[in-house]
């Protein structure tokens, strides 16, 4: 499959993840969920942190986790949402590390960008490459590519955790912060 191709189906997966955060977000269904979570409220924050970290889930996960916020303290939904964050990125990160350092290379070796993939070679952008893929991972972006700019710079595991586990825990308590504010 080309890498179009591959593209063109990403972006209709998080076309389609972004409409149905809308359509649960517009019909209720997380307030129903979140009620029905009840006393599991641990269980409800940790699993909603875990749908933050994928492109096709992170539009329904940022409703859920605000909705949580407003259920609730923001610093234990951010707190318990960036472990299950976190969980699947360690997961993501070690079972397919490879594949989407891959990928990105198959993206940057497009002739425009050669002089942009001879970058990743410099020291100074071993020290960068973790360090924005930490702000793509706080941010409302799918953690698909931070993850994949983290195993570019072949960053430990001993580091990843923890910057992994602060990314996510400042982007939902961002998306938790706003949604109490509204």
């Amino acid at each position: 499959m080309s890498i179009r191709k591959k593209h063109g189906m990403d972006l209709s997966g998080i076309l389609a993840g972004l409409f149905l955060a809308v359509v649960f977000a517009k019909t209720g269904v997380f307030e129903q969920i979140i009620a029905f979570g009840g006393e599991f409220t641990i269980i409800t924050n940790f699993i909603a942190g875990m749908f933050f970290t994928s492109a096709f889930t992170t539009p329904a996960a940022m409703v859920a986790l605000g909705e949580l916020a407003q259920a609730g303290s923001v610093w234990t939904v951010a707190g318990i949402g960036a472990f299950g964050a976190v969980t699947i990125d360690l997961l993501i990160f070690l079972l397919f590390r490879e594949k989407l350092s891959e990928r990105t290379r198959a993206f940057l070796s497009i002739p425009k960008y050669r002089r942009f993939l001879h970058l990743f070679h410099h020291k100074f952008f071993r020290w960068l490459t973790p360090f924005l893929g930490a702000l793509v991972i706080a941010s409302p972006l799918p953690d698909e590519l931070g993850l994949a700019m983290m195993g570019l710079s072949r960053l430990h595991l001993p580091v990843f955790l923890p910057v992994s586990f602060a990314a996510n825990f400042v982007g939902i308590l961002l998306i938790g912060t706003v949604a109490q504010s509204l």
